[in-house]
Parts: C-alpha cells; sequence; structure tokens
C-alpha cells in the first residue's frame, strides 16, 4: 500500500516550521558527537544475538556506521519533503528485506532519540531553546518510526496475499498435502524438514528450517527454496537432492546459506512420495545441522597429531638439549682461545660465529618443541582484551615501520573483561601479527580489531599479502611451514594457547586478504 501523504504525517505527530528550525539549530551542535553515537549504538547491537544476526561481516558493519552517520545529519538538516519521506521508506525496506525484527527497530530508534534528547538538554544555555530542541527530536523520530513501521505493514499484507492467492489457486489439494506432511513430521521435530510439491515449491517448513536458516516459515512458502538456501550452489543442490532417475532417497552432506549470511553444514535425506491415485510426486527434505560436529571431529583430529608430535617433541628434545648444552661450553672456551690467538685468521672467529647462531637457533627450536610437548598450565587473571591487543601492536610498530608496514587496532567500544592468561594469549596473538608482516614482507597493512557477542569475543588479524599457498593445509599441524627456514610448530603453539582458553581458530585466505579469527568464550576462567 502506498504510504499516507507525508503532510498528513507531519500534522498528525504535530511536526512543523518550527521544529525543522530547532533541529538545524541543533545540528552543528550535535553533529561532533555523531561518531561517538554510531559507536555505542553498533556496539550495542553486537551485544543481543537476535539484532547482531543480520551483520554479516565487519565491510557491511562499515558501511552501516558511515550510512547510520549520514542518517543522523539528515534526520536534523531536513528538508522534510517528500524526497525525505522516499529516503526514509528505502530504509524501512531495508529492514525487512535482512529481516531485522520490528522491536530492534523501534527500540533502536529509541535510542537515538535519547541520545539526541541528551544533547540538546546539554547544549543550550537557554532552557526553552533546549526544551523547543528535545521536543523537535521527539516529533521528528516519531515521524521516521511512522514511516518505517509503514513498510513493515506492507511486508505484512504482502505475505498474506501471497498465501491467498495460493490458498485460491489449490485450496483443497494443498491442505491434503499438508496433512500428509503434518503427519510425518511435527514442529517439535528438532530436524530440518521442507516439503515440496510437485512445482518443487515450498508447502511445509518447520520450526527447526526456520531457526537454522533465520527465515519465517510465511516467507518461504510458495517459493523455490534452492537459490534462497544454497545461493550459487542451487543447481547443483536441486540436481543432488531431486534425483528424478527412479533411485531410491539420497543423503548428503551440503552447507546451505542462512539469511545472515553465515555457512551451516547439513547432512540432508530427500525422499520422493506419490499421493494416492493421482501419482501427484512431492519431495520431502530432511536435515541434521552437523556444523559444530564436524568442527568437533575436525578439533579432535588436530589435538590427536597434536598430542603425537608433542610425544616426539618431548623425546627429541632431551635427546638434544643436553649435546647442545655440551657444545655450548666447548664452543665457549674455543671462543676465548681464538680470541687469545692473533696468529689466528678472521675465518676461526667467522666460523665460530656461525656456530654460535646455529647453537642458538636450535636451543629456540628446541624450546619449541617443548612448548608443544608440555604447555604451561594457564595462569588466569583479569584483564582487558583491548589491552592486551594495543600492547601486541605496540610490540611490532617499530619493526612494522622499518618494513613500511601500517598496524592498524579497532577496539570494542567498551572494555572486554576476561579471565585469561593474559602473558600466553600475547604470546600468541603476537606470533600471528609476526606472521602477517613476513607475509607482507614491506609496505603493507596488517589490522587488528577486537569484537565483542553476547557470548564470545574475538580478534582478527587481517592482512593484505599474498594469502596461503593452500587455504585447505593444515597450517596447524605441528612441524608443517610454508617457510624455507621455519619449524612448523609457531601456529601449533598459537592453536595450543587457543584451545586451552576453551576457544577455536579459524583462517580464511585470497590472494591480497588473509585473515586470522580468534574466538574466545567470555564464561571462562
Amino acid at each position: 500500500m502506498p504510504l499516507p501523504p507525508f503532510d498528513e504525517l507531519k500534522s498528525y505527530v504535530g511536526f512543523g516550521p518550527e521544529d525543522a528550525r530547532a533541529l538545524a539549530d541543533l545540528k552543528p551542535l550535535a553533529e561532533p558527537h555523531f561518531a561517538r553515537i554510531v559507536d555505542e549504538f553498533y556496539a550495542h547491537i553486537q551485544l543481543h544475538a537476535g539484532a547482531r544476526s543480520v551483520l554479516r561481516d565487519a565491510a557491511q558493519m562499515d558501511r552501516l556506521r558511515g550510512s547510520l552517520h549520514l542518517w543522523l545529519a539528515d534526520l536534523l538538516a531536513g528538508p522534510h519533503d517528500d524526497a525525505y519521506l522516499a529516503r526514509r521508506s528505502r530504509i524501512g525496506v531495508v529492514h525487512v528485506k535482512v529481516g531485522l525484527a520490528q522491536h530492534y527497530m523501534v527500540t533502536a530508534m529509541s535510542r537515538i532519540r535519547g541520545a539526541l534528547e541528551n544533547i540538546a538538554s546539554d547544549s543550550f544555555a537557554d532552557a526553552h531553546a533546549a526544551r523547543r530542541a528535545r521536543e523537535a527530536v521527539g516529533r521528528v523520530c516519531d515521524l521516521d518510526l511512522a514511516v518505517m513501521l509503514e513498510t513493515y505493514r506492507d511486508d505484512y499484507i504482502g505475505r498474506l496475499q501471497r498465501m491467498e492467492r495460493m490458498e485460491r489457486a489449490s485450496v483443497e489439494h494443498r491442505l491434503a498435502d499438508l496433512e500428509r506432511f503434518h503427519r510425518d513430521a511435527t514442529e517439535a521435530s528438532n530436524i530440518i524438514i521442507i516439503g515440496l510439491d510437485a512445482t518443487t515449491e515450498v508447502v511445509l517448513f518447520n520450526a527447526t528450517a526456520c531457526s537454522t536458516t533465520g527465515w519465517a516459515r510465511d516467507e518461504v512458502v510458495g517459493r523455490e527454496p534452492f537459490a534462497l538456501l544454497f545461493g550459487e550452489m542451487a543447481d547443483e543442490a536441486r540436481s543432488l537432492l531431486l534425483r528424478r532417475d527412479g533411485m531410491p532417497a539420497t543423503s548428503i552432506e551440503l552447507a546451505l546459506m542462512t539469511r545472515a549470511g553465515h555457512e551451516r553444514l547439513v547432512r540432508w535425506h530427500s525422499s520422493r512420495h506419490a499421493q494416492g491415485a493421482t501419482e501427484y510426486p512431492t519431495w520431502l527434505l530432511s536435515g541434521v545441522d552437523v556444523t559444530e560436529e564436524r568442527n568437533l571431529e575436525r578439533r579432535a583430529r588436530l589435538n590427536e597429531r597434536l598430542a603425537v608430535a608433542g610425544t616426539l617433541a618431548a623425546g627429541l628434545a632431551h635427546e638434544i638439549r643436553n649435546p647442545l648444552n655440551g657444545a655450548g661450553l666447548h664452543l665457549s672456551v674455543l671462543e676465548r682461545a681464538i680470541a687469545r690467538n692473533p696468529a689466528v685468521g678472521p675465518s676461526a672467529a667467522e666460523a665460530a660465529s656461525v656456530l654460535r647462531t646455529e647453537i642458538k637457533r636450535l636451543s629456540s627450536l628446541v624450546t619449541d618443541f617443548l612448548e608443544v610437548a608440555r604447555p604451561k598450565p594457564l595462569q588466569r587473571g583479569a584483564c582487558d582484551l583491548n589491552d592486551v591487543v594495543a600492547g601486541v601492536a605496540t610490540l611490532v610498530r617499530p619493526e612494522a615501520e622499518a618494513k613500511r608496514i601500517r598496524v592498524e587496532v579497532t577496539p570494542f567500544a567498551f572494555p572486554v573483561k576476561m579471565s585469561v592468561d593474559g602473558e600466553r594469549l600475547r604470546q600468541a596473538l603476537l606470533n600471528l601479527v609476526q606472521n602477517a608482516m613476513e607475509s607482507i614482507g614491506h609496505d603493507g597493512r596488517v589490522a587488528l580489531r577486537v569484537r565483542r557477542s553476547p557470548r564470545d569475543a574475538e580478534v582478527e588479524i587481517e592482512d593484505d599479502g599474498p594469502g596461503l599457498p593452500d587455504s585447505r593445509a593444515p597450517i596447524f599441524d605441528a612441524f608443517y611451514t610454508t617457510k624455507d627456514r621455519g619449524t612448523g610448530l609457531g601456529l601449533s603453539i598459537v592453536h595450543r594457547i587457543v584451545t586451552d582458553h576453551g576457544g577455536d581458530i579459524a583462517v580464511s585466505s585470497a590472494p591480497g586478504r588473509t585473515s586470522f579469527s580468534v574466538r574466545l568464550p567470555l564464561d571462562i576462567g
């Protein structure tokens, strides 16, 4: 339905020329606060799982931050005309499209309103001017809220109309189908259940399907699901799950994309059914989300390999350390003898220096062996993850400046208090940052970002280097390395420290962008 005339909306909320002038007076006083309002707004979003679920990645959040900054300026500057109405209406359409629940939009507007009203109270010395500005803020926020709520109403009406068209087309047949499907699978099932009719349109989408995918039932019923759930893999998924060669029911693992853009690995089972004498074909797709199961299996395999490598490393370390210490002592005697005898040429001193360097390198390697084999128990203490990340950046900055590498730190807007072993965690993050700098070489960028969700904290370390040679390589396995003189233990140690804290580490890599993400639970310690 079209929106009511804008003048009618303005009249209804009592918004007039005096309000527009009051907002224009407030704008230059409020603009210095926009960045703070935007930071706090998105920090609060990340503390609530329902609102956070519509965010895909850091790049999207950066775009949204810029949009909110422009929205605030537009809110105060106007002009509040039909073009303004059209812009606000488009924002509401985007909220509906990404699946932002209506109550989050309403409460978000309340938060913005409160922030601007506080600025109005603090910025005007004249009490009358401050009151007029606060009232104008309230009215213009009511105006925007009315416009965006109308888009939610239009979306709801569109859903109802689509359902009505379906029912008019073949109500009796579809009711029979739904009865059969509801006998086979109830809403209480913890399995994804999707029923398709002969045209492969959805006629059943149970509660688990909704919670896993992020799509509401009435948004999916009557639509072809493959492009919606599998994206670029839609044709392949359709071919694998809807077999028309008369073969028995199939079972296969395929990843689906949620509405928020997250990937979930699902083990699918598809079966074909015939409807009575008419032989009307239908399909039942059932799926079990095995994402966490596969992650646990992967971690178990990795931990098993680390344990085996650790046992080997411990034995080697004890066998090597004693002769190394003896070699170091004898080398010290030799170095003193060379220094006292001027007849000895410089080549002997140079050879001794090379031996000293190699002994130090082997000693460092033994230390790394023991770190994998016998990790130290964690010494937990309270710390702010923002401070840990800032400390790592400070440590590497001199080396980075020498290589013309920019080190950028984006802390979370609020303190991220955790119970962790600060020294071990700093060691893991420092290792990742140094790896990033080594991959860049010179003239590049390393970004460190701290994020927080309701239950987890995350540190992302991203570089613009060439990327990993093989993104599927077992880079966290002990002794695996792509460096000419690498030991292959650095990332194993990082993985050990992170998992000892109850967290996990993930990597994504492509030419020009490699990102390591360290996730730590907040309820540890």
